[in-house]
């Protein structure tokens, strides 16, 4: 059996006219190599283009979907992992913090405990102790150093309420704490006042028994009634203060003049670390030979630990000199603290 041919630039229809319409399976193939680009089964156009398998189309979507939803899902289980591993994390670097905090109140034990020779099995029993209490209080175990306020109180363990001494910036203070508030509510605490905290008493009550004519040098003294602290040294008659606080001085001297019909005087002034912060003053004129004078000076002033403080002649007329002498004491000179504030080394 013959089939119609498709020859080079023919159209279609003259390709099946050439056929007389009839149309057999071998001009498929014929039409696949030559360059016709429609062919006729019967009367029916048929585009080859047209021709292809979409069911492959199909399952590929179908693969591309399915990886993009299963990739979702490993994003998803990653980003809880993630999550967990923080929260692990933060627990362990809460834990490492409490570890350090009960180390270093057992070390601020120990280094109470030590110097009172209390026996090793003692001190094993008290920090046995003291652990039983940590367990019973986790906050407690957590906090370093000297309650501030209420709150400091609240976090030791404290849970009555009531009247507490606590470190305020510079002195001891009274607070009212009501621990049924929460630690941030305002009405937890209630400030009262401050406390009259003090350590050892400081104060000195010296004198002269001899003449002094020196100036722009300390005045120094023979003789010490009262020497409370040891901070008032008499040879060079500079006062050191041992701690921070509120201090008061007074000095009395006696000037002698010369015989003079001009203006004389003597002047002293009080320093703190080579500083003239108050001054005493007295003057005569038309005066003789053994006329005498005193003259005074006090200050009170707040002084840090270690501040010195002394009193000399700034200046002064020639032969005016401070006059004293045995069992006399005209040149005398005290020192008072009045308040300070001294707690576990916060001031040195």
């Amino acid at each position: 059996m013959s089939c119609g041919k498709c020859h080079h630039g023919d159209s279609h229809d003259e390709t099946a006219s050439r056929t007389n319409s009839t149309f057999h399976d071998c001009c498929v193939l014929i039409a696949a190599k030559v360059p016709c680009q429609r062919i006729s089964w019967g009367n029916v156009p048929v585009n080859s283009m047209e021709i292809q398998p979409l069911t492959s189309q199909n399952h590929f979507k179908n693969d591309i979907e399915a990886k993009n939803v299963e990739m979702e899902a490993k994003v998803t289980k990653l980003e809880v992992q993630i999550q967990e591993n923080n929260e692990i994390i933060d627990r362990l670097e809460s834990k490492i913090v409490q570890l350090e905090a009960k180390v270093l109140q057992q070390d601020l034990l120990l280094s109470v405990l030590q110097p009172l020779n209390i026996t090793d099995d003692d001190q094993q029993q008290l920090v046995s102790f003291y652990d039983i209490i940590s367990s019973t209080n986790q906050s407690a175990s957590i906090y370093i150093g000297m309650p501030s306020s209420c709150k400091d109180l609240k976090l030791i363990g404290h849970t009555l309420n009531g009247l507490y001494s606590v470190m305020g910036n510079q002195s001891v203070e009274t607070v009212f704490c009501d621990f049924t508030n929460l630690s941030d509510d305002p009405g937890l605490e209630q400030w009262i006042g401050y406390n009259d905290v003090k350590s050892s008493p400081v104060y000195f009550y010296v004198q002269k028994n001899s003449s002094f004519f020196a100036y722009d040098t300390p005045i120094p003294f023979e003789v010490a009634r009262i020497n409370v602290g040891n901070a008032m040294e008499l040879s060079s008659g500079i006062f050191t203060a041992p701690q921070t606080g509120m201090y008061h001085f007074s000095f009395t001297g006696m000037a002698s003049f010369p015989t003079s019909w001009t203006f004389v005087y003597l002047g002293v002034g009080l320093y703190v670390n080579g500083n003239r912060i108050g001054m005493g003053l007295v003057e005569e004129t038309n005066t003789v030979i053994g006329q005498n004078s005193q003259l005074t000076l006090q200050s009170t002033l707040n002084l840090q630990a270690r501040d010195k403080v002394w009193v000399e002649i700034y200046y002064k007329s020639n032969a005016v000199f401070l006059y004293d002498a045995s069992d006399y004491h005209y040149t005398h000179y005290t020192g008072t603290e009045l308040e300070f504030y001294r707690c576990l080394g916060l001031f040195n």
